[in-house]
Protein backbone atom coordinates (compact mmCIF):
# COMPACT_ATOMS: atom_id res chain seq x y z
CA UNK A 1 0.00 0.00 0.00
CA UNK A 2 2.96 2.45 -0.89
CA UNK A 3 5.51 4.07 0.99
CA UNK A 4 6.59 3.81 4.66
CA UNK A 5 5.91 7.50 5.28
CA UNK A 6 4.46 8.99 8.09
CA UNK A 7 1.50 10.52 7.32
CA UNK A 8 1.49 14.37 8.05
CA UNK A 9 -0.43 15.36 11.62
CA UNK A 10 -2.68 18.18 9.81
CA UNK A 11 -4.11 15.78 7.82
CA UNK A 12 -4.95 13.10 10.29
CA UNK A 13 -6.53 15.52 12.11
CA UNK A 14 -8.59 16.77 9.03
CA UNK A 15 -9.62 12.90 8.65
CA UNK A 16 -10.21 11.92 11.73
CA UNK A 17 -12.92 15.28 12.26
CA UNK A 18 -14.58 14.19 8.53
CA UNK A 19 -14.79 10.46 9.79
CA UNK A 20 -15.87 11.06 13.37
CA UNK A 21 -12.86 8.88 15.02
CA UNK A 22 -11.27 10.90 17.58
CA UNK A 23 -11.28 10.40 21.26
CA UNK A 24 -14.32 12.02 21.81
CA UNK A 25 -16.51 11.66 19.83
CA UNK A 26 -25.44 -4.38 -5.54
CA UNK A 27 -21.79 -5.54 -5.82
CA UNK A 28 -20.50 -4.28 -2.57
CA UNK A 29 -17.14 -5.11 -1.02
CA UNK A 30 -17.52 -7.19 1.88
CA UNK A 31 -15.08 -7.13 4.21
CA UNK A 32 -13.29 -10.45 6.11
CA UNK A 33 -15.27 -10.56 9.62
CA UNK A 34 -13.63 -11.54 13.06
CA UNK A 35 -16.31 -13.41 14.78
CA UNK A 36 -16.75 -15.32 18.20
CA UNK A 37 -17.61 -19.06 18.15
CA UNK A 38 -20.31 -20.81 19.70
CA UNK A 39 -20.40 -24.20 18.44
CA UNK A 40 -18.53 -27.65 20.07
CA UNK A 41 -17.71 -28.77 16.57
CA UNK A 42 -18.08 -27.89 13.18
CA UNK A 43 -20.42 -29.83 10.02
CA UNK A 44 -17.43 -32.57 9.84
CA UNK A 45 -17.59 -33.26 13.57
CA UNK A 46 -14.18 -31.62 14.18
CA UNK A 47 -14.04 -30.32 17.33
CA UNK A 48 -14.11 -26.71 18.19
CA UNK A 49 -13.73 -24.49 21.47
CA UNK A 50 -16.75 -21.85 22.68
CA UNK A 51 -15.33 -18.65 23.46
CA UNK A 52 -12.59 -18.89 20.88
CA UNK A 53 -12.61 -16.43 17.88
CA UNK A 54 -12.16 -16.96 14.35
CA UNK A 55 -11.52 -14.85 11.03
CA UNK A 56 -14.57 -15.66 8.20
CA UNK A 57 -12.74 -14.89 5.36
CA UNK A 58 -14.07 -14.64 1.53
CA UNK A 59 -17.51 -14.44 1.98
CA UNK A 60 -20.13 -17.36 2.44
CA UNK A 61 -18.34 -19.98 0.36
CA UNK A 62 -15.30 -20.60 2.61
CA UNK A 63 -15.70 -22.72 5.61
CA UNK A 64 -12.35 -23.24 6.51
CA UNK A 65 -11.86 -20.44 9.55
CA UNK A 66 -8.92 -20.23 11.48
CA UNK A 67 -9.24 -20.24 15.24
CA UNK A 68 -7.36 -17.98 17.93
CA UNK A 69 -7.69 -16.95 21.68
CA UNK A 70 -6.61 -13.35 21.39
CA UNK A 71 -6.02 -11.06 18.68
CA UNK A 72 -4.35 -7.66 18.75
CA UNK A 73 -6.68 -5.20 16.68
CA UNK A 74 -5.95 -1.81 15.41
CA UNK A 75 -9.22 -0.05 15.22
CA UNK A 76 -9.45 2.32 12.18
CA UNK A 77 -13.20 3.30 12.03
CA UNK A 78 -16.29 2.76 13.99
CA UNK A 79 -19.99 3.39 12.86
CA UNK A 80 -23.62 2.28 14.41
CA UNK A 81 -25.85 0.73 11.76
CA UNK A 82 -29.83 -0.57 12.53
CA UNK A 83 -31.12 -3.64 10.77
CA UNK A 84 -34.17 -6.02 10.61
CA UNK A 85 -33.57 -9.65 9.88
CA UNK A 86 -36.03 -11.68 8.08
CA UNK A 87 -35.57 -15.43 9.23
CA UNK A 88 -37.84 -16.28 6.45
CA UNK A 89 -36.45 -14.73 3.79
CA UNK A 90 -33.10 -15.28 5.15
CA UNK A 91 -31.75 -11.41 4.81
CA UNK A 92 -32.19 -8.08 6.04
CA UNK A 93 -35.76 -6.50 5.44
CA UNK A 94 -34.62 -3.15 6.55
CA UNK A 95 -30.83 -1.71 7.52
CA UNK A 96 -29.95 1.79 7.88
CA UNK A 97 -27.11 3.82 6.71
CA UNK A 98 -24.21 3.28 8.70
CA UNK A 99 -23.77 6.48 11.58
CA UNK A 100 -20.39 7.84 12.96
CA UNK A 101 -23.08 9.15 16.56
CA UNK A 102 -26.52 9.32 17.09
CA UNK A 103 -26.75 12.57 16.15
CA UNK A 104 -27.18 11.64 12.67
CA UNK A 105 -30.30 10.82 10.91
CA UNK A 106 -30.22 7.36 10.15
CA UNK A 107 -32.01 6.82 7.19
CA UNK A 108 -33.61 3.42 6.19
CA UNK A 109 -34.28 1.18 3.21
CA UNK A 110 -37.95 1.58 4.21
CA UNK A 111 -38.20 5.15 4.08
CA UNK A 112 -37.94 5.71 7.71
CA UNK A 113 -35.42 6.41 10.40
CA UNK A 114 -33.37 3.61 12.45
CA UNK A 115 -35.53 0.51 10.29
CA UNK A 116 -38.68 2.54 12.74
CA UNK A 117 -37.05 2.31 16.48
CA UNK A 118 -38.46 5.17 18.21
CA UNK A 119 -35.90 6.88 20.34
CA UNK A 120 -34.30 5.87 23.69
CA UNK A 121 -36.45 8.79 25.70
CA UNK A 122 -39.63 7.59 23.73
CA UNK A 123 -39.09 4.09 24.63
CA UNK A 124 -38.46 5.02 28.48
CA UNK A 125 -42.24 4.85 29.83
CA UNK A 126 -43.43 2.18 27.26
CA UNK A 127 -45.46 -1.14 28.04
CA UNK A 128 -43.62 -4.47 27.66
CA UNK A 129 -45.81 -4.87 24.98
CA UNK A 130 -44.71 -1.97 23.31
CA UNK A 131 -41.25 -2.70 23.60
CA UNK A 132 -41.89 -6.13 21.81
CA UNK A 133 -42.66 -4.63 18.58
CA UNK A 134 -39.49 -3.23 18.44
CA UNK A 135 -37.29 -6.15 19.36
CA UNK A 136 -36.50 -7.18 15.85
CA UNK A 137 -34.70 -3.87 15.16
CA UNK A 138 -30.71 -4.49 16.19
CA UNK A 139 -28.80 -1.60 16.53
CA UNK A 140 -24.97 -3.14 15.64
CA UNK A 141 -21.47 -1.12 16.38
CA UNK A 142 -19.58 -1.98 13.59
CA UNK A 143 -15.50 -1.56 14.52
CA UNK A 144 -12.72 -1.89 11.34
CA UNK A 145 -9.21 -2.43 11.58
CA UNK A 146 -6.38 -4.12 11.45
CA UNK A 147 -5.84 -7.58 12.78
CA UNK A 148 -2.73 -8.95 14.28
CA UNK A 149 -2.60 -12.53 15.38
CA UNK A 150 -1.76 -16.59 14.73
CA UNK A 151 -4.39 -18.67 14.22
CA UNK A 152 -4.87 -22.47 13.46
CA UNK A 153 -7.72 -24.50 11.66
CA UNK A 154 -9.12 -27.65 12.41
CA UNK A 155 -6.17 -29.75 10.43
CA UNK A 156 -3.97 -28.40 12.86
CA UNK A 157 -2.40 -25.80 10.31
CA UNK A 158 -1.45 -22.33 11.33
CA UNK A 159 -1.72 -19.18 9.47
CA UNK A 160 -0.04 -14.97 10.62
CA UNK A 161 -2.10 -12.44 9.79
CA UNK A 162 -0.48 -9.26 9.86
CA UNK A 163 -2.39 -5.76 9.86
CA UNK A 164 -5.05 -7.91 7.92
CA UNK A 165 -8.48 -5.59 7.44
CA UNK A 166 -10.64 -7.09 9.38
CA UNK A 167 -14.59 -5.66 10.22
CA UNK A 168 -15.94 -6.85 13.75
CA UNK A 169 -19.64 -6.25 14.73
CA UNK A 170 -20.57 -6.00 17.79
CA UNK A 171 -24.32 -6.93 18.57
CA UNK A 172 -26.44 -7.87 22.28
CA UNK A 173 -23.87 -8.31 24.90
CA UNK A 174 -21.17 -6.84 23.19
CA UNK A 175 -22.49 -3.93 22.24
CA UNK A 176 -24.57 -2.80 24.75
CA UNK A 177 -25.01 -4.23 28.76
CA UNK A 178 -26.28 -3.18 32.23
CA UNK A 179 -24.01 -2.14 34.86
CA UNK A 180 -25.10 -2.86 38.86
CA UNK A 181 -26.89 0.36 38.63
CA UNK A 182 -28.87 -1.42 36.12
CA UNK A 183 -27.56 1.82 33.75
CA UNK A 184 -27.21 0.92 30.03
CA UNK A 185 -23.25 1.23 29.15
CA UNK A 186 -20.76 0.45 25.62
CA UNK A 187 -18.43 -2.08 26.80
CA UNK A 188 -16.28 -0.69 23.41
CA UNK A 189 -16.37 3.01 24.86
CA UNK A 190 -16.14 2.15 28.21
CA UNK A 191 -13.01 0.01 28.19
CA UNK A 192 -11.26 1.78 25.67
CA UNK A 193 -12.75 4.97 24.01
CA UNK A 194 -13.55 6.96 26.83
CA UNK A 195 -9.45 6.60 27.75
CA UNK A 196 -8.28 8.03 24.49
CA UNK A 197 -5.79 10.27 25.40
CA UNK A 198 -6.15 14.03 24.26
CA UNK A 199 -4.83 14.85 20.89
CA UNK A 200 -4.55 11.40 19.86
CA UNK A 201 -7.64 9.09 17.72
CA UNK A 202 -8.44 5.60 18.25
CA UNK A 203 -6.19 4.69 15.28
CA UNK A 204 -2.97 5.69 17.38
CA UNK A 205 -3.38 2.53 19.69
CA UNK A 206 -3.55 -1.15 19.44
CA UNK A 207 -5.92 -3.13 21.71
CA UNK A 208 -5.10 -7.26 22.94
CA UNK A 209 -8.95 -8.41 22.45
CA UNK A 210 -9.99 -11.64 24.14
CA UNK A 211 -12.96 -12.92 25.23
CA UNK A 212 -14.91 -13.63 28.39
CA UNK A 213 -17.30 -16.20 29.41
CA UNK A 214 -20.65 -14.74 30.64
CA UNK A 215 -24.18 -16.27 31.76
CA UNK A 216 -27.54 -14.82 31.29
CA UNK A 217 -30.35 -15.31 33.84
CA UNK A 218 -31.63 -18.64 32.45
CA UNK A 219 -28.27 -19.56 33.10
CA UNK A 220 -27.10 -19.90 29.66
CA UNK A 221 -23.85 -19.39 28.32
CA UNK A 222 -22.36 -16.22 26.26
CA UNK A 223 -19.27 -14.52 25.41
CA UNK A 224 -18.29 -10.70 25.15
CA UNK A 225 -15.58 -9.48 23.86
CA UNK A 226 -12.48 -7.96 26.21
CA UNK A 227 -10.35 -4.92 25.53
CA UNK A 228 -7.00 -3.76 26.70
CA UNK A 229 -5.48 -0.96 25.58
CA UNK A 230 -1.74 -0.27 24.84
CA UNK A 231 -1.67 3.37 25.40
CA UNK A 232 1.88 3.06 26.48
CA UNK A 233 2.79 2.57 23.06
CA UNK A 234 0.93 5.39 20.56
CA UNK A 235 1.33 4.11 17.10
CA UNK A 236 2.18 6.84 14.01
CA UNK A 237 0.06 6.70 11.12
CA UNK A 238 2.20 5.21 7.71
CA UNK A 239 1.17 5.54 4.00
CA UNK A 240 -0.38 2.10 4.11
CA UNK A 241 -2.74 2.65 7.58
CA UNK A 242 -3.79 5.72 5.87
CA UNK A 243 -4.73 3.69 2.40
CA UNK A 244 -6.64 1.08 4.07
CA UNK A 245 -8.46 4.25 6.36
CA UNK A 246 -9.72 5.78 2.56
CA UNK A 247 -10.50 2.01 1.68
CA UNK A 248 -12.60 1.81 4.01
CA UNK A 249 -13.92 5.29 3.63
CA UNK A 250 -14.72 4.64 0.07
CA UNK A 251 -16.72 1.43 1.53
CA UNK A 252 -19.06 3.06 3.67
CA UNK A 253 -19.86 5.79 1.42
CA UNK A 254 -20.77 3.22 -1.39
CA UNK A 255 -22.86 1.54 1.15
CA UNK A 256 -24.53 4.57 2.26
CA UNK A 257 -25.40 5.89 -1.20
CA UNK A 258 -27.52 2.64 -2.09
CA UNK A 259 -29.13 2.97 1.30
CA UNK A 260 -30.42 6.90 0.89
CA UNK A 261 -31.20 5.78 -2.83
CA UNK A 262 -33.78 3.05 -1.56
CA UNK A 263 -34.72 5.95 1.07
CA UNK A 264 -35.80 8.36 -1.55
CA UNK A 265 -37.78 5.98 -3.54
CA UNK A 266 -39.32 4.08 -0.72
CA UNK A 267 -40.40 8.33 0.68
CA UNK A 268 -41.98 8.78 -2.99
CA UNK A 269 -43.61 5.81 -3.15
CA UNK A 270 -45.53 6.59 0.17
CA UNK A 271 -46.38 10.27 -1.12
CA UNK A 272 -47.56 8.16 -3.97
CA UNK A 273 -49.51 6.31 -2.48
CA UNK A 274 -50.67 9.11 -0.20
CA UNK A 275 -51.66 11.11 -2.83
CA UNK A 276 -53.54 8.46 -4.27
CA UNK A 277 -55.84 7.73 -1.40
CA UNK A 278 -56.47 11.04 -0.82
CA UNK A 279 -57.62 11.33 -4.44
CA UNK A 280 -59.94 8.17 -3.76
CA UNK A 281 -61.53 9.91 -1.02
CA UNK A 282 -62.55 12.87 -2.28
CA UNK A 283 -63.88 11.25 -5.31
CA UNK A 284 -65.92 8.91 -3.03
CA UNK A 285 -67.02 11.90 -1.12
CA UNK A 286 -68.23 13.34 -4.47
CA UNK A 287 -69.99 10.26 -5.56
CA UNK A 288 -71.85 9.92 -2.22
CA UNK A 289 -72.69 13.75 -2.14
CA UNK A 290 -73.83 13.33 -6.35
CA UNK A 291 -75.78 10.64 -4.77
CA UNK A 292 -78.05 12.13 -1.78
CA UNK A 293 -78.47 14.74 -4.37
CA UNK A 294 -80.15 12.70 -6.57
CA UNK A 295 -82.01 10.64 -3.38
Amino acid sequence: MGDLTTIEAQNLDALAQDLGTGGKSSSRVIMDELKINYDTEDDNDNTLTPGDMFIKEGGKGNTDYFYTKNVTFRPLWQVHQYSIYDPQENKMSCRSIMIENFREEAKDTQGTFKCGKPSSKEMKDFTKEQREKYKNIKNTRQLRGLLTCTATNVRGETKEYKDFPILIKLNGQNNYQMDANNKLFAPFESQFLNHIPNGTHLWNFNISLTTERRKNALKKSYYVYAYEPDFGNPLAVKKEHYDTVMMIKDLIASENAEIEAEYYQAVRAKSYDAEATDTLDKMHKSLDADYEDVA
